[in-house]
């Protein structure tokens, strides 16, 4: 009965395949630009054509547009709402595999039909339904492991459903079995503390056995890389940071970073998964980072670094922290209300401590031992005072922080930013082929453009405020994200802004909720800016605001010499809201309302209350 099942399964996805081979693909913004004066009754602008959907999604969203006044428009027979503009958006269910999505759209004269077909990444458990067997990308680990006897390891495989699973790695354990998902068909987990293995410290590749009920193997598979367990007082090694400034990551995953914390010199590692190293600074502090960014040699020894003097003196706008170090060691970074701190990891001692009492920004130095080996110091602010911004480098073993104070301008009532410099950054570059550089909304405006508009109506009203604007690029220039923030420093400039609109991961449900602007920083001392600036979105453009989040941006990230932020203006990929970046009243609104906020973070004691709103103030 089974196998009939099968068949039956088979023979009509091999039906359904043959039948849809002569569906056109759905066109898209490319093919409109390549045919201008061609009508395309249907546009999908997103998915594109054989996009790869992340692991789990259970949906996705797509969206596009419909060249007439009117019609019917499904979507593997779902009813799809169309817009007055034409254009379309909609959230559909998806399972692992490659999925085909058939749109059909009934205009007064006839039906067009369309295909668009993606790949949603996951395991497909149908396909091994038939003859048992392992889902051979999923056996872990891929890659070398070398870790201590206190780890504990997950373990995951995929395979044939409502089967027996056990796992050996040679004498680390041996017919361990693995329990069977209940929600996930064919996925099967084990969780091995090696506490009570044997670590001999002899490489081990893990391989898998698959029985049936009737305790027949059916299935046997062996993973690409080893596994090797070390007594934990042998597993640690130095190794030498070849990419100085690189960050540790939470979890050995290519995504996500510990925020502030950098590398320096040598770093003490104590395993590696997944291409990746760990490495302790202390032992409350430990990340990963990608191996080819250490360099592991038995002839490194673990730093033991001495602060032996430690000083901060007042410059023209700025004060200069030095630390001069014997060693070059790893350090992170802390920003509070009261103080700025630097940690100083493998560090057994501080020694001269000394600042002077005429700065305008700190009263003192401070320091505190937190562990034998990591070390904080603090640069403690006078009252009233603020941290502008800060750059900092090493110098041989030297570290000197720039730590800047709050400018002072030449503010007037009718030219309320008089002085002020900012650079606008007009988010991604021109490319109109897939994939696009940033989003694109559902009738095929893309993000680039957007941006680029909204950052010219900000220019324009900042500088009718008196503000000294400067562009990091043009409309149609291509520009990498390491160089977006280079005309802070070669234009002086005193505030970072980066203009952006929002699009969501492709497996995020649109209509879950009501989506509008956001503002992000990455820094602390950038958040009363980015508060500021989402006073003005709230007060002036109408549509909802999702807050203000501390985020990992690249461009954020690479300016902390100034006050920066990143703005989302609105979701472009949803219609109607796509609509209003192509009106130009609209765009007007979203650059003053820029400017506004602008003003409330350096000059919110100028009088706007008696004004409104600079958004119906007339320009120069």
């Amino acid at each position: 009965m089974k196998k009939t099942a099968i068949l039956i399964y088979l023979l009509f996805s091999a039906a359904a395949a043959f039948a849809q081979t002569s569906i056109p693909t759905a066109p898209n913004l490319t093919v409109q630009d390549k045919n201008p004066n061609k009508i395309l009754p249907v546009t999908v602008e997103y998915p594109h054509q054989n996009t790869r959907i992340a692991q789990g999604a259970k949906g996705i969203f797509l969206f596009g547009r419909v060249h007439s006044g009117g019609g019917l428009l499904t979507i593997n027979g779902v009813d799809v709402p169309i817009y007055r503009t034409g254009t379309w958006l909609t959230y559909l269910p998806v399972k692992p595999g490659n999925m085909d999505f058939i749109i059909e759209f009934t205009d007064a004269e006839q039906t067009h039909k369309y295909i668009r077909s993606v790949f949603v990444r996951g395991f497909d458990y149908r396909k091994y339904l038939d003859k048992p067997g392992f889902d051979t990308s999923t056996l872990f680990p891929a890659s070398d492991v070398e870790l201590s006897s206190a780890d504990v390891l997950d373990f995951t495989v995929a395979g044939s459903p409502d089967m027996v699973v056990k796992m050996s790695a040679g004498d680390y354990f041996k017919d361990s079995l693995l329990i069977a998902s209940q929600r996930e068909p064919g996925i099967y987990k084990k969780t091995v503390n090696f506490n009570n293995a044997e670590p001999s410290g002899k490489a081990a590749k893990v391989t898998y056995y698959m029985y049936d009920d009737n305790g027949k193997l059916k299935a046997k598979a062996s993973s690409l890389g080893r596994i090797k367990i070390l007594p934990e007082n042998k597993v640690s090694k130095t190794a030498k940071v070849i990419r100085e400034d690189s960050r540790l990551r939470p979890a050995p995953q290519p995504n996500g970073h510990i925020l502030d914390t950098k590398l320096f010199g040598n770093v003490e590692i104590t395993g590696r998964i997944n291409n990746l190293y760990r490495v302790k600074l202390d032992d409350k502090v430990i990340g990963w980072i990608e191996r080819r960014f250490l360099n592991p040699s038995a002839e490194l020894k673990k730093p033991k670094n001495i602060a032996w003097e430690i000083s901060a003196s007042p410059q023209e706008g700025k004060t200069v922290l030095t630390i001069k170090n014997t060693e070059k060691v790893s350090f992170k970074v802390e920003e509070t209300h009261n103080s700025f701190n630097i940690v100083l990891y493998y560090t057994q001692a501080l020694n001269t401590i000394m600042s002077d009492s005429e700065d305008e920004l700190i009263s003192g130095l401070d320091y505190e031992i937190l562990s034998d080996g990591t070390k904080k110091i603090k640069a403690n602010y006078k009252n009233g005072a603020k941290l502008w911004g800060y750059t900092y480098r090493y110098d041989d073993n030297n570290l000197i922080f720039e730590l800047y104070h709050q400018p002072k301008f030449n503010f007037t009532e009718e030219k309320p930013l008089n002085g002020l410099k900012v650079v606008l950054d007009p988010g991604h570059s021109p490319k109109r082929t897939i994939p696009y550089d940033g989003a694109v909304g559902p009738s095929g405006l893309l993000e680039y453009e957007a941006n680029y508009d909204i950052a010219l109506s900000a220019k324009s009203h900042l500088e009718s405020l008196g503000a000294e604007v400067f562009l990091s690029k043009e409309e149609n220039e291509n520009m990498p994200l390491g160089r977006r923030t280079e005309k802070i420093e070669q234009n002086g400039a005193h505030l970072f802004i980066s203009v952006h609109n929002n699009a969501l991961p492709d497996f995020i449900d649109p209509f879950a909720r009501e989506r509008g602007s956001s503002v992000f920083y990455y820094y602390p001392h950038s958040l009363p800016f980015a508060q500021a600036m989402q006073s003005s979105f709230i007060k002036n453009v109408g549509l909802p605001t999702e807050g203000i989040i501390q985020a990992d941006f690249s461009v954020t990230r690479s300016s902390p010499q100034v006050p920066s932020i990143l703005i989302e203006n609105v979701y472009m990929m949803i219609p109607y809201q796509e609509e209003l970046l192509k009106q130009e009243r609209f765009i007007n609104i979203l650059g003053s309302t820029i400017a506004e906020g602008v003003i409330n973070f350096v000059n919110p004691t100028w009088n706007i209350k008696e004004r409104g709103s600079i958004v119906n103030m007339p320009q120069n």
